[in-house]
């Protein structure tokens, strides 16, 4: 992804390196994202098991990502998210929504 480097900002998100398998099978395989600060991002191009939901998944602490790979966020200081717990990436402001509405059991 490219980005307008004039307005001297750094990647908020950024995914390195990231890679994520379920049981033998690679759903990402060394995915690399920068989302910048005030920008928007979408993830919906490709087939079902693309990897779209892995990248969301990989930042918001729902898989995890295998060595080397990092998933790192920045707000103030810079954290590695990957082996975070979930609540800990949520209360840091990093969270997610899920397709299926279910407000109530």
């Amino acid at each position: 992804m490219k980005h307008d480097m004039t307005l001297g900002s750094s990647p908020t998100l950024r995914f390195r390196g990231v890679k994520v398998r379920f049981d033998g099978v690679t759903a990402l395989d060394l995915a690399e994202l920068d989302v910048f600060d005030k920008s928007r991002v979408a993830i919906f191009l490709g087939p079902n098991g693309a990897g779209k939901s892995s990248l969301i998944n990989a930042a918001t602490g729902y898989v995890t990502v295998q060595a080397p790979g990092k998933v790192t966020f920045e707000n103030g200081i810079q954290c590695e998210l990957s082996g975070l717990s979930r609540d800990r990436i949520v209360r840091m402001g990093i969270a997610r929504t899920f397709q299926t509405p279910a407000l109530f059991p």
